[in-house]
């Protein structure tokens, strides 16, 4: 009987020990091959994500014009921030608990987590909003404009906050593409979507009626995630369990729940404004028209960035069960994988901007071209980011996800400073060599600490713990 093609594929794959040997028994790897598989398909989603997005702020600044977007911007990123002090941390430390009770069998336990992380964030988002309301009251200085459309923004955090929880349950549940799609994804299609039905309507709006018709989008998303979680094995799987009988127990256990989840509040506001607060340090010493090139150039860099953020998110499920089982090696195995194909792709990734980083930045204008060296630095300050391994994830696993603090509260600091002296001294690319150091900084010392905790090697080169 003849060969299959991939019977005939497999025969002819060389069995040596040289480079083609090595691809090939990557690739016959399954547990690389779904990884690489589900990272495309995710990374894939949030290319196309970008493209809306971009998009998005092509049809914002024709409808809105600079002053106007740039309150739109604001109020977006009053919803970003609030949202995440809305979270508790709560994201970062699911994976770790849903990986330990379901190993332990403890059902009622974790179904009396998945409800502390909801109520708290709920009481936590109306206590923020109560106190910005209260705020916006007293603040006599502002436009009775910006003080709506930041009102709006404050309400949008609360949705914000629960497709971040949301997503991280299912995300711990390997639900990948409920994890990621409808925020990547979803969220900017209606939005851009429902700017073009304006446009073609010639209908004129203002900042606020946008902000409105992105808090109705975003509430929207939230809700239909919610109920596809219910629809789906997770919720099955919480409803098999009965309420916990000793409320004390559960009380103690929501404070420790809290004390693993707090300092992971510092970790996401690092972590989400790392490029606002480079360039907000920057605009300090550099023109506005570098500012923008240089914003523009982050933003390219830091698509690698999420595609990292994404692979380590997809690894995070299977680490997690690792580690419960006491599985060093697996563990190892795991991360190692998770390294090679983050650390490749930014190496990819900076060799093309190489030959064509400035056609991309040609997108942009022809003002933004002059950006291209700093963008290459920009891009390998990722592939160092990759190579260190994810860290913080890992200390979260291990229960030290405090010792994180101390390492992103230097780095601030650091940020600061090397910002402003390289920037000043030597313009955009100073500027970026500021971001590789500070990467190279937090991430290397990061990755020695999970290291330790761990007992096992976090980043691609080292020595080897397990």
């Amino acid at each position: 009987m003849a060969k299959s093609l991939a019977e005939h594929a497999t025969a002819e794959r060389p069995s040596g020990g040289g480079l083609g040997a090595l691809v090939s028994r990557v690739l016959d790897n399954p547990a690389f091959a779904k990884l690489l598989k589900t990272s495309t398909l995710i990374f894939g989603a949030r290319l196309l994500g970008a493209v809306l997005g971009f998009g998005t702020q092509v049809a914002l600044a024709r409808l809105l014009g600079a002053d106007a977007l740039g309150t739109f911007y604001l109020a977006l990123s009053l919803a970003g921030v609030m949202g995440i002090l809305c979270g508790l941390g709560y994201p970062a430390i699911t994976s770790r608990f849903v990986a330990e009770y379901r190993a332990e069998d403890k059902l009622d336990v974790l179904r009396a987590f998945v409800a502390t992380t909801r109520r708290d964030t709920l009481l936590v988002a109306l206590a923020l909003l109560l106190l910005f309301g209260a705020g916006l009251m007293l603040w006599l200085g502002g436009s009775p404009e910006l003080q709506l459309c930041l009102l709006i923004g404050a309400l949008t955090a609360p949705a914000f906050a629960f497709v971040r929880l949301n997503g991280a349950l299912a995300n711990a549940y390997r639900r990948f593409a409920l994890s990621y799609l409808p925020d990547l994804l979803a969220r900017p299609a209606l939005f851009l979507a429902a700017m073009a039905v304006l446009v073609a309507a010639q209908v004129n709006v203002t900042v606020a009626q946008l902000l409105a018709i992105n808090l109705v989008i975003v509430v929207g998303v939230t809700a239909f995630q919610a109920a596809r979680i219910r629809r789906t094995r997770v919720e099955d799987h919480l409803a098999e369990a009965s309420a916990p009988q000793d409320r004390s127990d559960t009380k103690a256990r929501g404070g420790q729940w809290r004390r693993h989840a707090l300092p992971m509040v510092v970790v996401a506001l690092f972590t989400a404004l790392f490029a606002d607060f480079a360039m907000l340090n920057l605009g300090l010493v550099l023109p506005t028209g570098d500012i923008a090139v240089f914003g523009v150039c982050l933003k390219v860099a830091l698509l690698m960035g999420f595609g990292i953020q994404v692979i380590h998110q997809l690894v995070l499920p299977d680490a997690a069960d690792a580690h419960v089982r006491g599985d060093k090696a697996g563990l190892g195995a795991i991360l190692r994988r998770a390294n090679l194909v983050t650390t490749a792709a930014c190496v990819a990734g900076t060799l093309t901007l190489v030959f064509i980083g400035d056609r991309i930045l040609t997108v942009f204008g022809e003002e933004f071209v002059q950006g291209h060296t700093a963008l290459i630095i920009l891009s390998l300050s990722q592939a160092v980011r990759a190579a260190a391994g994810p860290s913080p994830q890992v200390l979260t696993l291990a229960g030290q996800e405090r010792a994180s603090i101390p390492v992103f509260g230097t780095c601030l600091v650091v940020m600061a400073g090397l910002c402003a002296g390289l920037g000043m001294l030597y313009g955009l690319e100073g500027a970026a060599v500021a971001v590789l150091l500070v990467t190279l900084i937090w991430s290397t010392w990061l990755s020695a600490i999970a290291s330790r905790a761990a007992g096992v090697q976090i980043a691609i080169v080292g020595k080897r713990l397990s």
